[in-house]
């Protein structure tokens, strides 16, 4: 959906309405999803250091949780794709 501006006044109500709360959000270390740890689990990566994949290991060492934010920055990438490829 379209909002105003990405400031956190307009993402996080979007967020709240179609999010479960206690869910795992993963984002990037933009200031505006600072908030969503009082409501979800919330997970980083920071791009701005190079680190675009993380992987969380549990108590014994194993992995557990992969965090990245690649599978959705792929879908949006396709999407804009295939608006230029029809519009143009």
């Amino acid at each position: 959906m379209k909002v105003p501006s990405s400031e956190k006044e307009c993402l996080l109500p979007k967020v709240y309405m179609n999010v479960k709360d206690k869910s795992t959000i993963v984002t990037d270390t933009y200031h505006a999803y600072k908030d969503l740890k009082k409501n979800y689990t919330h997970k980083t990566v920071k791009h701005s250091a190079g680190e675009y994949y993380r992987e969380e290991k549990d108590k014994e060492g194993k992995t557990a949780f992969k965090v990245h934010t690649n599978s959705i920055e792929g879908f949006w990438s396709l999407v804009k794709r295939t608006i230029n490829g029809t519009h143009h």
